[in-house]
């Protein structure tokens, strides 16, 4: 099954995002910040789809977290950014608008997964 990071600096959040996936049969760890990221890729953790929220927190965003774990990975992940924003113009990503519908959340991971994520398009609005 494929393993998925949420990366997430709410505790209650996080642990929801868990809870779908882990039901969804995803196997799922979880980062608050760029720095717990290094560490798990550091630890030889390799996820195969990321879920970031944009905002983390002491102006970490989810956009660097995910460019540092490709960085250390050497390779592109799929990934989604998740935000209560409404314009995020530097986001070149799949983005869901909080709050997400379960199903819609499950439909954007599905599609992460299966398909290639150079064919995704870029900066789409998935409210």
């Amino acid at each position: 099954m494929p393993e998925i990071l949420i990366i997430e600096d709410s505790p209650p959040i996080r642990a929801i995002y868990t809870l779908l996936l882990r039901d969804w049969g995803y196997r799922v760890s979880s980062a608050a910040s760029t720095c717990d990221v290094i560490g798990l890729i550091r630890s030889g953790y390799r996820p195969d789809a990321i879920v970031a929220d944009y905002n983390l927190g002491g102006g970490d965003t989810g956009m660097t977290a995910i460019g540092t774990a490709e960085e250390l990975l050497g390779r592109s992940i799929p990934a989604v950014m998740i935000t209560a924003e409404e314009a995020l113009p530097d986001v070149q990503l799949p983005i869901l608008r909080k709050p997400v519908a379960h199903d819609r959340f499950k439909e954007v991971v599905e599609r992460l997964l299966g398909t290639d994520p150079a064919s995704l398009p870029q900066g789409l609005q998935t409210s």
